[in-house]
Order: structure tokens, then sequence, then C-alpha cells
């Protein structure tokens, strides 16, 4: 079904996307360069970025230097409060061994001194970026 969506001439952008990111998601790598590709796109980088994450996770390997762009994008998401966790969680699936001295303090702050709503989503931020890589395989 997904594959026909994306090889639909008359469905929408917007419907190719999601589900070039669905099958990422779920571990088709073949649409790898796709993904890639939509990491410029704001309406779906971070959807791309979280299924680069899934397959370097499906794939039980680490992040290779095509999956790069990603990083940024979800090093970005880190200052919003609602993709905190969201995005922690997919650097870690990107790269299990990421050193994430950079990435703390700002979450750090936040726990210190955010607002109330704000303080758990950093704080669980923090404990995927730098607890157990096992911790980010559950959602």
């Amino acid at each position: 079904m997904l594959d026909q969506v994306r090889g639909n001439p008359r469905a929408s952008a917007d419907d190719k996307a999601r589900a070039t990111v669905a099958l990422g998601i779920a571990g088709r790598a073949d649409v790898t360069g796709a993904l890639r590709d939509m990491l410029g796109d704001p309406h779906f980088n971070a959807f791309a970025a979280e299924a680069l994450a899934e397959l370097a996770a499906h794939a039980a390997r680490p992040s290779t230097p095509g999956d790069a762009p990603a990083r940024p994008v979800l090093e970005r998401q880190l200052a919003s409060p609602p993709l905190r966790v969201f995005a922690a969680r997919a650097l870690r699936r990107l790269d299990p061994a990421i050193d994430p001295s950079a990435l703390l303090p700002p979450l750090l702050e936040v726990v210190r001194a955010g607002r109330d709503v704000e303080r758990i989503p950093a704080a669980e931020a923090i404990l995927l970026l730098a607890g157990p890589a096992g911790w980010s395989a559950f959602d």
C-alpha cells in the first residue's frame, strides 16, 4: 500500500512523504536516499530524521556518513519542548555511542530554571542521551 502511494503520480507530495517515512520506520532500507532528501524539508525533516534513526536501529549498525545530515535536525529539535524526548531518543538510536556533552548544558538549564511542564521532558531527554543506549529502544 505505501509503495503504491509513493509510486502514484496522483498522490500528493505530502502523502508520498508520509509513506516514505512510514516505510523507513518499518525498516525498509531502500527508502534511505529519499529520507535523506527530505531532511531539507522543514515540514518533514523531523520525521525523516526519526526514520533514519529507526533504520540505523533496525540494522543494528552504527550511523554512516550518509546519516550525518539527520543529526543537526535532531539536535535543533532538542530546543523545542514538545520534541525534546523524541529528538533525544532518535539521536541515540542514530548513534548509540553519541557524545552528548555539548547537548546537555541547555537541557540542564531547563531542568534548573525552566517551567514545570518543560522540566520533565528535558530530564527525560538527558537520561536518553547520557544513560544506557538501550533506554532509547523504548518509546
